[in-house]
């Protein structure tokens, strides 16, 4: 006799595939039973307090890197600039990155804009958007690649990742591409739409006012560096969070999780990456044998330390250092 048991009921959320019944692969669907909902909220209220310590120490070490990068592109420029005036920053940043997808080109606008207004030279500024821009992507490519080849030799690498990395390369690429056409882009005849486009004509005055000391190897690669560290931290928090609620995993397979994620959240163009990031990340830990629910505790603690926690400071010191404005 069928049993109508409402904790073995399925709420299916298709991450890449179609459900096939009764065998379809754990990698084609993704299904939580309303028992992984309740051991989700149970692993949350049971979080190890030492390990969710480590993680917050994580995050903030995030925004101390990103204050670096922007301290060093400056002082590379001849602009002094405190590293403590930079770090509330850095919190803003988040919010202007997470509100408007952009692939970072909001956060590093931000960024521009309140140097700008306190009295920080345009071009050092545009010169450090660059900068900041260039090592960002560079940093991402090379984590993408660490994180494919993790689940390539787990043999955990399922067809909708390599599609995700695949898109994300294009889409980096053609950021890139971009960048290096737009000092002759005007000649074109649609050069006048696409130059109207607000990141992009950040991108135009950006390339024609910074410096050309900013494209210095020994500055990108040093930049590259910090940004590297920050999206370790990133993955380490994750690692923290499976932790904290005891599901014993490898930083490796949070890395791959969390690079994965940040793939699908940045080609998905969606606000806040709400959906995407949390869809993506549960179904990659839980392909590299995480349990289901643990996958999900973690992401979602993660995403409260990563995004929502940060939230509301971040929008009240974006509006603060914009004199009451909230967009960049």
């Amino acid at each position: 006799m069928a049993r109508h048991d409402t904790a073995t009921r399925a709420l299916p959320v298709t991450i890449c595939g179609r459900q096939r019944g009764a065998r379809t692969k754990p990698q084609q669907t993704l299904v939580l039973h309303l028992a992984d909902l309740e051991r989700t909220a149970r692993l949350m209220q049971q979080a190890k307090p030492g390990w969710m310590a480590l993680a917050l120490g994580l995050q903030a070490t995030t925004y101390a890197l990103t204050a670096l990068v922007w301290h060093d592109a400056l002082q590379a420029q001849g602009e002094v600039v405190a590293r403590r005036a930079l770090l509330p920053l850095s919190v803003a940043k988040l919010f202007a990155e997470q509100a408007v997808p952009s692939g970072g080109v909001s956060g590093a606008a931000f960024f521009v804009a309140a140097l700008g207004r306190r009295g920080i030279d345009s071009a050092h500024c545009l010169g450090a958007l660059l900068a900041s821009l260039i090592s960002g992507y560079a940093a991402y490519v090379l984590m993408a690649a660490v994180a494919l080849t993790v689940l390539a030799l787990q043999h955990r690498l399922s067809h909708w990742i390599v599609v995700s990395a695949a898109l994300f390369l294009v889409f980096v690429s053609a950021i890139v591409a971009l960048a290096a056409s737009l000092r002759w882009l005007d000649r074109l005849p649609p050069a006048a739409l696409v130059q109207r486009l607000p990141m992009v004509e950040l991108l135009i005055d950006a390339l024609a006012a910074a410096p050309a000391d900013i494209w210095r190897a020994g500055l990108i690669a040093r930049l590259g560096g910090l940004q590297l560290l920050i999206l370790v931290c990133d993955a380490g928090t994750l690692w923290a969070c499976l932790h904290a609620i005891g599901a014993d995993t490898g930083a490796t397979s949070a890395l791959a999780a969390f690079m994965v994620a940040s793939m699908v959240a940045t080609i998905g163009f969606v606000p806040l990456g709400l959906g995407t990031f949390e869809a993506a990340c549960t179904a990659t830990l839980a392909h590299q044998g995480i349990p289901l629910a643990a996958a999900l505790t973690a992401t979602l603690i993660l995403r409260v330390l990563t995004l929502w926690l940060p939230m509301l400071p971040g929008l009240w010191l974006m509006r603060s250092a914009l004199g009451g404005a909230a967009r960049p």
